[in-house]
C-alpha cells in the first residue's frame, strides 16, 4: 500500500531550523527530497497560497522567498509536534521528553540541552496528568484522589514555566501561564473545545509575538487539530482506514496552524520601508 501524505512528510529527513527566537528567523533548508516530489509550481500546502483569513493582511506583504520558508517551517514544526502527540499516546516518557526538547529548541531561542533540562518538571506533570485522568474517570474511591494528582500536575507546570521564563528573560507570570496550560490539559480531557481554545490563546499571547487580537482565532486552528486527533484512536471505535484519514486531516490542520503562526510572527515592516 502506498504511503500516505502524512507518512511521506513525517519521515523526511534533512530539515534544520535555527531557533526561531523573537523575530522567528529561519535558515535555509536541505529540502531536496521534498522538492523532488513536487512540480516547480506545486504548493506545499494550499492554505498559505490562498492567503489565510486570519493572517491575510500580513500574508500579502511577504515576499515569495519568505513564504516558501514559512511553508517548509510549518511542515517541520507540524512533524515535531505530531511526534510528541504520538509518543504521549504510546506512553513513552523518555522519548516524549526528547521530542519535546527538539520542538522547544525550534520555537524558542534555546538549545536542545537547555530545553531538555527545563522539561524535567513538565514530564513529571505529564505523568501525574495521566494518573489524574485515570482516577477522575474511574469514579468512586479513585476519583477522590484525582484532585491530589491534579495538584501535582499544577506544581510541575508552574516549575517548568518558571524555568522557561527565566531562561528566556521574559517579564511574564509563570503561574498564570502554567494554569492556562493546565486548563488546556483538563479541557482536552473533558472535551471542552472553547475552553481549550481560550487557554491556548492566552498562552500564545504570553509566550509568542502573536498579536492579542489574533491569538484566539489562531488557537482554534490548533484546537481543531487536537479534536481531530482525539478521534484517531482505534480503541474508540474508529476503523484503521478512518483513523489514517483523520491523521491526514490532523496533519493538514496543524500545518495550517503553524503557517498562520509563522506569518503572524513576522516582524512588521515600517511604513516608510
Amino acid at each position: 500500500m502506498a504511503n500516505s501524505l502524512s507518512e511521506e512528510i513525517l519521515k523526511l529527513d534533512g530539515f534544520t531550523l535555527q531557533g526561531l527566537g523573537v523575530c522567528w528567523q529561519m535558515q535555509n533548508y536541505r529540502n531536496t527530497q521534498l522538492r523532488g516530489k513536487m512540480d516547480s509550481n506545486q504548493s506545499l500546502n494550499p492554505v498559505i497560497d490562498s492567503g489565510n483569513s486570519i493572517a491575510g493582511a500580513v500574508y500579502s506583504d511577504l515576499d515569495q522567498a519568505t513564504l516558501e520558508k514559512i511553508k517548509l517551517d510549518a511542515l517541520y514544526l507540524t512533524r515535531l509536534e505530531l511526534n510528541t502527540w504520538k509518543l504521549h499516546d504510546k506512553k513513552l516518557p523518555n522519548s516524549l521528553m526528547n521530542a519535546m526538547a527538539k520542538l522547544y529548541a525550534e520555537i524558542y531561542p534555546i538549545s536542545h540541552k537547555q530545553a531538555f533540562e527545563i522539561l524535567e518538571p513538565w514530564i513529571s506533570a505529564v505523568w501525574w496528568h495521566d494518573i489524574a485522568e485515570t482516577a477522575e474517570d474511574g469514579g468512586g474511591e479513585m476519583a477522590e484522589f484525582s484532585e491530589m494528582y491534579w495538584d501535582k500536575v499544577k506544581h510541575g507546570l508552574v516549575k517548568h514555566y518558571q524555568l522557561l521564563i527565566s531562561l528566556l528573560g521574559l517579564e511574564a507570570d509563570a503561574e498564570a501561564i502554567a494554569m492556562h496550560d493546565f486548563g488546556r490539559w483538563t479541557c482536552h480531557h473533558r472535551r471542552e473545545y472553547e475552553g481549550y481554545s481560550k487557554h491556548d490563546a492566552a498562552m500564545l499571547a504570553a509566550l509568542s509575538p502573536i498579536p492579542d487580537e489574533e491569538s484566539y482565532r489562531l488557537a482554534t486552528l490548533r484546537a481543531d487539530a487536537v479534536w481531530m486527533h482525539n478521534d484517531t484512536h482505534i480503541e474508540t471505535g474508529v476503523s484503521e482506514v478512518n483513523a489514517e484519514e483523520l491523521w491526514e486531516a490532523t496533519f493538514h490542520k496543524l500545518t495550517e496552524f503553524y503557517e498562520t503562526f509563522l506569518i503572524l510572527s513576522q516582524p512588521k515592516r515600517s511604513i516608510n520601508a
